[in-house]
């Protein structure tokens, strides 16, 4: 990997980055909170009917992940952290 660092307009600097083979980034995943708080925000969306934004502040967990939690809920039907299989 080469980067070099260039003067554009000599207020801003540019990097530009050769690369010949692809740079791959670990995928974030949601395993933050525990089972028994995203079967928490389950429950509290689906059974009690509360908004999520209301279920997260609630259980302290971030909106962002709270529709993580309940995306994933409703795609794959699964509350619990995947397992890794390395």
């Amino acid at each position: 990997m080469h980067i070099e660092l260039q003067d554009i307009n000599s207020h801003s600097p540019y990097i530009s980055v050769h690369n010949n083979a692809s740079i791959q980034f670990p995928r974030f995943k949601n395993n933050k909170y525990s089972n028994e708080k995203r079967n928490l925000l389950v429950n509290r969306v689906f059974r009690e009917g509360m908004p999520i934004k209301q279920a997260s502040n609630l259980l302290e967990i971030k909106y962002n992940s709270a529709k993580g939690i309940i995306k994933i809920f409703k795609d794959e039907k699964r509350i619990e952290v995947k397992k890794e299989s390395w």
